[in-house]
């Protein structure tokens, strides 16, 4: 509640709304939601993981009989610091690639490619917001199947599938990009691969 509350009073009527989950933060839209949220979002996500700990210990704490209604909770709040992560991290490679960008003509090129390696490697931010989305499939999938029948489903899931598919395709590119950074010693401008501009970049 509290999250939701942070959001409504800072522009977002609906509040951690299912437009903004789905919403790409590096679409004109997302990039105005995130001008928004960025100055907030330590606090959103604190809400939510605070909910998440607070679920825990209820569900440690007692037997409850409404488990099911834990869950939908749970869900909830990860829903909710997602959206956090989600704009956090998509600001964070823009600044990393921004560093890259500014850093390709400097030899050696170590601090360029450790900035595309935090972009996407195997614990890289990409891949986080990938299997930020694989998650949250899966915890949906099993929260839906609990009250609801299978009809419907799959056309929801698709949505996270887009979502995972979006940041692996992203992933790929900045590998790409890294491999093109040690042969060329040249990477493109932010605009050029649909990046974010920072600082004029």
């Amino acid at each position: 509640m509290a999250a939701q509350k942070l959001l409504s009073d800072n522009g977002f009527r609906f509040g951690a709304s299912n437009a903004l989950f789905w919403e790409d933060p590096w679409s004109p839209a997302g990039q105005q939601d995130s001008a928004k949220l960025l100055p907030i979002l330590k606090d959103v996500r604190l809400h939510a993981e605070n909910a998440i700990t607070l679920i825990d210990q209820a569900r440690a704490a007692n037997p409850l009989r409404e488990q099911e209604g834990l869950d939908a909770l749970a869900l909830g709040a990860r829903r909710i610091d997602f959206i956090g992560m989600k704009f956090q991290f998509a600001d964070e490679i823009a600044h990393a690639y921004a560093d890259a960008w500014s850093q390709q003509a400097v030899t050696p090129h170590s601090r360029a490619s450790s900035d595309l390696i935090e972009i996407s490697n195997a614990n890289g931010r990409c891949q986080d917001l990938r299997d930020g989305y694989t998650l949250s499939r899966e915890l949906f999938e099993q929260a839906w199947l609990r009250d609801n029948r299978p009809y419907w489903l799959q056309n929801v899931l698709a949505q996270y599938d887009m979502g995972i598919q979006l940041w692996i395709t992203r992933a790929r590119q900045f590998d790409s990009l890294r491999t093109q950074l040690s042969t060329t010693h040249k990477l493109p401008r932010a605009e050029e691969i649909g990046v974010p501009v920072i600082n004029g970049d």
